[in-house]
């Protein structure tokens, strides 16, 4: 599941509870009759919210992205021959670019190795 797709059903969630929320509101003066009514519908949104915070913690966590390890990152450069895959100089610095702009597709086949210069113009233009 990617961030706008868990962002949706979180705006979802929301909306859900708020209308919840507006019903209670609305029929105020008939759940005020029946304490016990009031309650569980507010201990039904409860849930839901806590849900949707549970739910998104565990959605965070899943997508959080992960880099190439040291190890990884020194078989780009030597399959590289150790020069910057686009200007083909040695950086001093390396920057480890997504070939397929999926930043969770961390595969070696889509990593390449550039120095700050390219890395820059690929990213931003």
């Amino acid at each position: 599941m990617n961030r706008s797709k868990a962002r949706k059903n979180l705006l979802i969630i929301g909306g859900i509870f708020l209308v919840f929320s507006i019903i209670v509101l609305n029929f105020k003066s008939q759940i005020e009759q029946s304490k016990e009514l009031s309650y569980i519908v507010l201990g039904v949104l409860f849930g839901i919210v806590l849900s949707a915070f549970y739910f998104s913690s565990i959605i965070n966590s899943k997508l959080r992205r992960r880099g190439w390890n040291d190890e990884q990152k020194t078989v780009v450069k030597r399959r590289q021959g150790w020069v910057c895959n686009r200007c083909k100089e040695t950086p001093n610095n390396w920057e480890f670019h997504h070939r397929d702009g999926n930043r969770s597709n961390n595969d070696l086949s889509n990593c390449e190795g550039l120095c700050p210069n390219c890395h820059a113009k690929i990213t931003h233009g």
